[in-house]
């Protein structure tokens, strides 16, 4: 049988086939979209009656409710009353056969119909009234046969509730299941001649089945039905099934809503599915017809289309022996013809292709054995072939390594063996291995390699792999260079060249990547900002060598106290910062703190110097304080300043408020300095009065700044300033030459001696060498001693008391007089009062300013009028405003005053003119 005829049978032979698997496949498809839309019809159906069934038990129940809201207790407590009200109810007993109200402990109260001996008959054994005194909820009884109907029938029932929740009765109405306002729509029939439909309760009680005439009947045993079996155990839904019978059926069923019962549709499967058993049986004649019509005409199409194939197979024999007839073999012109003519070319092609690939095998031979790169093939990591380069790079010939393994070009066994691991999994799926790798010279020296390998054909591991190493030594020596290189800058770049610590470049990436860690973690963490107190001290007075020795040992002190995790930079100067990553409360920080507290509490000895010093440490917060590396630092900084404000050697966390304070006062300071190096202060004098004779018999010197760009600054605002920061005591000691000298010019001027008060800063009583600073102004400005009243607060003549008294006495044994400022308003105490050397008590204002309208002021007023006198001190009120308040400082007994009553502060020329007004007056 040649092949053109078995093309044909066998062409024929798979358009029956292929028609037959149609056909298998129409029919399933068929059958498929035919049976889904006739259980779904059938479902719908069960559904809708389970639905209607559903919303009737809905209206009994709610009929039912509307009674028994209307049965009040009052009623209840009547039978009479609940009797005629629940006969009257005649369109509840269209829809139920029986009402009964029953007591709470179940016995019947009222009845209707009215069956004799109902009334007060014990329900106690019903199970659905207990039910409804347990749960207090609406209760559906199971079914049961009605004693007058005979007929299926189920009791509803509603509690009737006190107003405190309590049962106060039952209404139970008895509703007839088959009854034409129920069920009667459910008849035995599913509408087919061989369906029926089927309600039965949970416990395979059939409401409903094949057999209408025996009610209640058990539904079949589980095992006979299994559709039936999986619907009571919950299953909702279409099937197919034998009943119990044993006929195949198709079962739809759907449980109710209201009672949990389970409403179904069984028809048999011959009955639902016969359209579809006619449509297949059509559809198989058609396609058979239609194969065997198909086949016969392929097989007559197939002998004339096979007829240029034979002629393609003689001519690729012809060509076997000659391929130069490719170019003249004649070609028709359909797809064989254009097989052929493309069979004939590639011939061609195939032939020439062959001559040139011997060419270029040469070429490549050429240029293996020219490449500088060696290249070599090995099988199972031995060598096969190399090309010259190899062998110079080893300095073995290929006759000497041919079919040796290659371990030996490795510095030891293991080295061989993880590499050969590396390389076959890393080719083995044809992927070419990468990696640097040291080889072995036959002279011992080692060289650094680039090395490539790729399988040959993955498929066929025998053929073994292609291996390229490329000679790096030169390279990868001169790469360690510089990577060492950059290394040593960058480190130089990142690190204080002093202490050896993170600079603040490497300081602010590492807080960058904290923060970073600290916002996906939600996490926290910590700047702390380090300035030594009066680190300038030591410089200054032993060097720079010296003290950058005490910063390194602080360095190391500092480092050794924090967390392995913690970094600490020196940004420079006599400043550190730290980094505390990853604390979980604010407490962390402060721990740290006092751990470079206690660290650089003892002295650390420089050549022979013990020295002590001490931090001032400010701490800022992530995320409270600021998100970004600038806030977090300046934050910390802000906080550091207020620690050194402080006193130095301690600890603050930031606060707002330090922000803007340290803002004004920077801004402040920066102003106040430059008011005393450009004369921006004057002096205003108050005039000091006798209060019984009204005579002028001093003054007081009060600071002002006039500043050229906002005018005079109140001096609340600057005083605290100065004393802050220091400048307090270049200013005391301006005011103190500058009121000497004032009060000098105007006595030579012609002007009487009077006295001028000069407030002292405790920062300018404490320092060294104050009492000869005040001998030397008198000297300079030559005012008599007696002219000149220094005043102090009560807070300087409380600290260090005995050596308080040394120095007021050294400075009233130069006859310069000495007084108690503001007194009153401090830690006033008799004891200091009986030793201190003064003169004098001034009065504060606040005492003076309410004097004439509040008793307790007065008392206090004329207490230490008192106290003056017998200690036999001089008092003066200050800030006497009024002639009432004059009056009763003078009854008091208060020998002096100064205020706005006689004059407000002014500055020296008006002064001078005033003086003189009150000078000529008197004279």
């Amino acid at each position: 049988m040649n092949l053109r005829t078995r093309s044909s049978l066998v062409i024929a032979a798979l358009l029956v086939l292929v028609f037959g698997v149609g056909l298998l496949i129409q029919d399933q498809l068929i059958e498929r979209s035919l049976k889904r839309p006739i259980a779904r019809q059938q479902f719908q159906l069960v559904d809708s009656l389970a639905s209607e069934i559903d919303g009737r038990f809905a209206v009994s129940f709610d009929a039912l409710a509307r009674i028994a809201r209307n049965l009040s207790p009052a009623m209840l407590a009547d039978p009479q009353r609940v009797q005629a009200y629940i006969a009257d109810k005649h369109g509840a007993l269209a829809i139920f056969d029986a009402l009964i109200v029953v007591s709470p402990d179940l016995r019947v109260v009222a009845d209707v119909p009215e069956l004799a001996g109902r009334k007060g008959t014990d329900v106690s054994g019903l199970a659905h009234l207990q039910r409804v005194l347990a749960t207090r909820e609406m209760v559906v009884s199971e079914p049961f046969i009605g004693r007058v109907t005979r007929q299926p029938s189920v009791a509803l029932s509603v509690p009737i509730l006190h107003e405190r929740g309590e049962v106060a009765a039952i209404l139970s109405a008895t509703l007839d299941l088959r009854g034409s306002n129920f069920l009667g729509l459910v008849g035995g029939s599913s509408g087919v001649d061989q369906g029926h439909f089927v309600l039965t309760t949970r416990d395979r009680i059939e409401i409903i089945g094949r057999d209408r005439m025996n009610p209640l009947q058990a539904a079949p045993a589980e095992g006979h039905h299994p559709v039936y079996d999986r619907a009571l155990a919950g299953w909702e839904g279409t099937d197919e099934g034998v009943d119990e019978g044993g006929r195949p059926v198709l079962a739809s069923f759907v449980a109710l809503r209201s009672t949990g019962w389970v409403l179904g549709a069984v028809l048999p499967v011959a009955e639902a599915f016969a359209p579809i058993h006619e449509s297949r049986r059509r559809a198989v004649g058609l396609l058979l017809a239609a194969s065997i019509v198909v086949a016969a005409l392929m097989w007559l199409a197939m002998r004339q289309l096979m007829r240029p194939l034979f002629d393609l197979r003689d001519n690729a024999r012809r060509l076997r022996t000659d391929p130069s007839l490719a170019a003249t073999l004649p070609v028709g012109e359909d797809e064989i013809g254009e097989v052929a003519r493309d069979l004939y070319r590639l011939v061609d092609e195939l032939a020439r292709a062959r001559r040139d690939s011997e060419i270029q095998a040469e070429e490549l031979q050429s240029i293996l054995d020219a490449s500088p790169v060696a290249i070599l093939r090995t099988r199972e990591r031995r060598i096969l072939s190399a090309n010259p380069a190899y062998e110079r790079m080893v300095g073995y010939s290929l006759d000497e390594i041919r079919g040796q393994s290659v371990e030996r070009f490795y510095l030891s066994r293991g080295e061989f063996i993880e590499t050969g691991e590396q390389i076959y999994s890393a080719i083995a799926d044809g992927s070419v291995a990468k990696f640097e790798q040291r080889f072995v010279h036959r002279d011992g020296h080692v060289f650094w390699t680039n090395f490539h390998a790729r399988m040959i054909d993955p498929e066929c591991p025998e053929k073994g792999a292609v291996v390229i190493i490329e000679d790096i030594s030169e390279r990868r020596a001169a790469e360690l260079a510089r990577i060492e290189s950059e290394e040593r800058v960058r480190y130089q770049a990142e690190h204080d060249a002093l202490t050896r610590l993170p600079n603040r470049v490497l300081f602010s990436d590492r807080l960058s990547q904290a923060i970073l860690k600290a916002e996906r973690e939600r996490g926290r963490l910590a700047v702390a900002f380090v300035d030594l107190d009066r680190f300038k001290n030591i410089n200054d007075s032993l060097g720079h060598d010296l003290g950058d020795r005490l910063l390194q040992g602080v360095a190391e002190r500092i480092r050794a106290a924090v967390r392995a995790s913690d970094t600490v930079c020196r940004p420079g100067g006599d400043e550190f910062m730290l980094l505390l990553p990853e604390i979980s409360d604010p407490g962390d920080a402060a721990r740290v703190a006092d751990k470079v507290l206690a660290a650089l509490g003892p002295p650390c000895v420089v050549d022979g110097h013990a020295l002590s010093v001490t931090p001032s440490i400010g701490i800022s917060l992530y995320p409270e304080d600021g998100e970004d590396v600038q806030t977090l630092v300046r934050n910390a900084e802000i906080a550091m300043y207020h620690s050194k404000d402080g006193g130095g050697n301690g600890c603050h966390y930031f606060r707002p408020e330090m922000d803007e304070r340290v803002r004004e006062r920077l801004t402040l300071e920066t102003a106040l300095r430059r008011a005393l190096d450009q004369g921006e202060l004057l002096l205003h004098y108050q005039p000091q009065f006798d209060v019984a004779t009204r005579r002028l018999v001093g003054m007081e010197a009060l600071v002002r700044w006039n500043d050229p760009q906002t005018g005079l600054v109140p001096p609340g605002r600057f005083i605290p300033v100065a004393e802050d920061s220091g400048l307090i005591i270049a200013l005391g000691a301006w005011v103190l030459r500058e009121a000497c000298r004032q009060n000098r010019s105007w006595q030579d001027s012609g002007l009487p001696p009077l006295h001028v008060a000069v407030n002292i800063s405790a920062l300018q009583f404490r320092q060294a060498g104050f009492v000869d600073s005040v001998r030397e102004v008198l000297a300079w400005s030559g005012l008599p001693s007696a002219c000149l009243e220094l005043e102090v607060t009560e807070s300087v003549m409380m600290n260090a008391a005995d050596h308080t008294i040394e120095i007021f006495d050294a400075i009233r044994a130069m006859g310069v007089k000495v007084s108690i400022d503001d007194f009153g308003t401090g830690y006033s105490s008799l004891s200091y009062l009986k030793r201190l050397p003064i003169d004098t008590l001034k009065i504060d204002q606040a005492f003076v300013r309410d004097l004439a309208t509040d008793p307790d002021d007065a008392a206090i007023v004329g207490a230490i009028i008192g106290l003056a006198a017998n200690l036999k001190l001089n008092v003066i009120a200050e800030g006497v405003e009024t002639e009432a308040q004059l009056e009763l400082l003078e009854r008091g007994g208060c020998a002096q005053a100064q205020g706005y009553y006689f004059s407000r502060p002014l500055p020296a020329g008006e002064f001078e003119a005033f003086w003189r007004t009150l000078d000529r007056d008197t004279t």
